[in-house]
C-alpha cells in the first residue's frame, strides 16, 4: 500500500517516534481527527498490517493502544524518500 492519505501519514509519523505506541486518545489529540475519522483510518491501516491495534480496559474504561509495524515503518520511510526526492526536484527550478 502506498501512502497517499495525509491522515494515515500523520498517524504513522506519530507512531514512528512513540516507542511504546500511543493510545487512541493521544493520537486523536495529536492529529485533531474526529473519533470516526480516526477509527476509519485505524481500520484501514490495521487491515494493511501497518499498525497493530490492542484493545482492553483500564478499570472500567476502554483502552486502545496503537503501535506501528515494520510494514508501516517501511511504508513511511518509502514515503519520506519519495517526498525528499520530489522536494529536491522542485527546489532545482
Amino acid at each position: 500500500m502506498k501512502l497517499t492519505n495525509p491522515n494515515h501519514i500523520a498517524i504513522l509519523a506519530h507512531l514512528a517516534v512513540a516507542k511504546q505506541g500511543l493510545t487512541f486518545k493521544e493520537i486523536k489529540t495529536k492529529t485533531s481527527l474526529t473519533d470516526g475519522n480516526l477509527a476509519s483510518c485505524n481500520r484501514s491501516l490495521e487491515h494493511e498490517n501497518m499498525i497493530k491495534v490492542s484493545k482492553g480496559f483500564v478499570g472500567k474504561h476502554p483502552y486502545t493502544l496503537l503501535t506501528i509495524t515494520r510494514k508501516g515503518m517501511n511504508a513511511l520511510i518509502d514515503y519520506a524518500d519519495w517526498f525528499n526526492k520530489t522536494d529536491r526536484r522542485f527546489r532545482g527550478y
